[in-house]
């Protein structure tokens, strides 16, 4: 982003067929989006993409702003049965590049941008010194009591809503999968991702907490084998001190609309075949 002017945007939605996306584009061009384009995805549905114009500054209060009109624009396609899978930022020198697209479906709005959402940036928590002493699993049933009376719908990890943590949870509790690679998505994936914390990943803690202490992946696990070696790269916030970790998440999810900055575009594997469909819709001719 070193040299960028200012950030504009592009936001990607899929719903489930071509009537729900003609009148999602209309209802997003409606929001503000000045041109809103649909075609057929690759894994089925129709993926519906929004061009915010902006321009926001490259900052975190730019980041932010974009993000919370990504948000609102979710919300919309909620409304049509869809979901966020993605999107892009770049410089504003290119907007001649992203006005030029085609597609079956294609809807020019009458405003300029979408509402400019007020973002107030507060100060991080302070740092805390944390123990580096592994905890080990024993023994014990899981019980993820209250798992279902958690809204994880209406709630968000780094991909959109958290419906599929539930499941995550559950399969880590029964122990009969994948310990990592189960992990690895849940966290590493969703409610982590490169550090940041997302509205689902508070109430998931406790929960995988309880899957860990009660060695819920003993099956896949050696008896005496910490769940990550203290000082490794992969997750050591997980090991040392949960409480501490906990309430340290805890602390850093904001009491309003959530406002962190969010860096998954171009980086989510889930979203490949949207970027690959979007590739369809650019015109003929060199990359700008």
């Amino acid at each position: 982003m070193a040299g960028w002017r200012a950030m504009a945007g592009m936001h990607d939605f899929v719903v489930p067929d071509e009537a729900a996306a003609q009148a999602f584009a209309e209802q997003l061009a409606e929001y503000g989006f000045p041109c809103v384009f649909a075609r057929p995805h690759p894994d089925g549905g129709w993926l519906v993409m929004a061009l915010d114009e902006g321009p926001y500054p490259v900052d975190t209060v730019g980041h932010r702003q974009i993000e919370a009109v990504s948000r609102e624009a979710a919300a919309i396609a909620r409304m049509h049965g869809g979901r966020p899978s993605g999107g892009s930022r770049f410089d504003v020198g290119r907007m001649a590049e992203y006005r030029s697209w085609t597609a079956p479906i294609e809807v020019r709005g009458t405003k300029a941008r979408p509402p400019d959402p007020e973002v107030t940036v507060v100060p991080a928590p302070p740092l805390e010194p944390l123990a580096l002493t592994p905890d080990f699993a024993t023994p014990g049933i899981v019980e993820l009591a209250g798992l279902d009376d958690v809204p994880w719908g209406d709630l968000e990890h780094a991909h959109g809503p958290a419906a599929d943590v539930p499941d995550l949870l559950r399969e880590l509790a029964d122990g009969t999968g994948e310990w990592d690679e189960v992990l690895d998505e849940l966290f590493g994936d969703d409610l982590l991702h490169q550090g940041d914390c997302y509205e689902a990943t508070a109430p998931a803690l406790p929960r995988y907490l309880c899957c860990d202490r009660c060695r819920a992946g003993a099956a896949v696990r050696e008896a005496d084998r910490p769940i990550v070696q203290p000082g490794s790269v992969e997750r050591p916030m997980l090991v040392c001190a949960p409480a501490a970790i906990v309430e340290r998440v805890r602390s850093r999810i904001p009491t309003k609309e959530k406002d962190h900055v969010r860096h998954t575009f171009g980086h989510d594997r889930r979203a490949n075949r949207s970027h690959q469909c979007r590739a369809q819709v650019r015109p003929a001719g060199p990359a700008a």
